[in-house]
Order: structure tokens, then C-alpha cells, then sequence
């Protein structure tokens, strides 16, 4: 499985959406209905996968909530095509940095603040649950393993169970000791 290039994808995603501000320009109005790009429903699971991580990662550096809510269904859409456990695993980690999106910008919203029941931290803990889970967890790549890991334990902690967090962390610790080394 080939996966595109980090340039390729941001062309993608640039071509396929583009944040509310953007799609008023007559510019950019006249260049959408030129868009011969695939949707992530017509790519091999792979590179749609690739294409979701970036727009999930675009939408929390621009703070887009339509792009944000945009891979999100994107997540939906390509869920049943995947044909592996490793890209099932990468997809809820995925989809757990999206609702962490949502989470960010709900943070804006003071009632929201005080609210008890978040759905956001809810999601979160449920899909990086799931994606350690996984049986093929161990054969992704360790930086990603790492990151799955620090984030359930930093959900966990904003939850209030600070001894599973606790345990996490540490165990992260163990598996990738560098990972904490710092710069060098």
C-alpha cells in the first residue's frame, strides 16, 4: 500500500473543502466547480485514511469546526471499507483527535464549561480505548502507539481517574522511554 505524499494530501484536502470564509470568494466559488478530485469514499482506505488524519489536523490548526465536522463524517463514510485492524485502529485514534477538536472549541462556550456530562471526553476515552485495543495495536508504528497511549491517559486525567492515567503513563513510559527524553 502506497500512501501519498504529505503535499498530495493537503492538495486533496485542499481541493475537496475549504473553511466557510474561503468558499464566499467568487475565486474560490469558480475553482470549487472545477474540483475533479476524489472524495475519501473513492480512494483506496489507505490514502483515505491519510486524507482524514490531515483534514482532522488542518481543522484543529485553523480552528474549522465545518472541516472538523467534515472528517468526522468522512470517518463515517469510509468505516465499513477498511480491511484491516491496523487502519480500524488508526481510524478511532483519528476520530478521537476530532472530537477533541470539538472539545477545544467548545472550551469558548462558558456553560458548556460547567456542563457535566461532556461527550466530547466521553468519545475521546471510548475511540483511544478502543484503538489500544486493537489486536493489531502493537504493529503500528511506536510513535504512534505513543501518541495513543499519552492521549487515553490524558483523557483519563481530565476525567478524574487519575490512577488508570497514572498507570498509563507509566507504562508508556516503559514501552518508549525516549519518548520522554526531551530534545537532544
Amino acid at each position: 500500500m502506497t500512501a501519498l505524499g504529505s503535499s498530495s494530501v493537503r492538495t486533496m484536502l485542499q481541493m475537496l473543502i475549504e473553511s466557510p470564509s474561503a468558499r464566499r470568494s467568487p475565486v474560490n466559488q469558480h475553482s470549487a466547480s472545477m474540483r475533479t478530485s476524489p472524495s475519501p469514499e473513492e480512494l483506496p482506505p489507505e490514502q483515505a485514511l491519510n486524507l482524514i488524519a490531515q483534514a482532522i489536523d488542518d481543522a484543529a490548526d485553523r480552528a474549522d469546526d465545518d472541516l472538523n465536522s467534515q472528517a468526522l463524517k468522512w470517518c463515517d463514510q469510509i468505516e465499513s471499507r477498511l480491511g484491516s485492524d491496523v487502519q480500524r485502529s488508526l481510524l478511532d485514534y483519528f476520530r478521537a483527535n476530532g472530537w477533541a477538536n470539538r472539545a477545544v472549541a467548545r472550551r469558548g462556550d462558558q456553560a458548556a464549561v460547567w456542563a457535566w456530562d461532556l461527550e466530547e471526553l466521553g468519545q475521546q476515552i471510548f475511540l483511544l480505548r478502543r484503538a489500544v485495543a486493537n489486536p493489531a495495536f502493537g504493529q503500528l508504528d511506536p510513535v504512534r502507539r505513543c501518541q495513543m497511549l499519552t492521549n487515553l491517559a490524558n483523557q483519563l486525567d481530565t476525567a478524574g481517574r487519575f490512577v488508570e492515567s497514572r498507570q498509563i503513563w507509566s507504562s508508556r513510559l516503559l514501552k518508549f522511554p525516549r519518548a520522554s527524553a526531551g530534545p537532544r
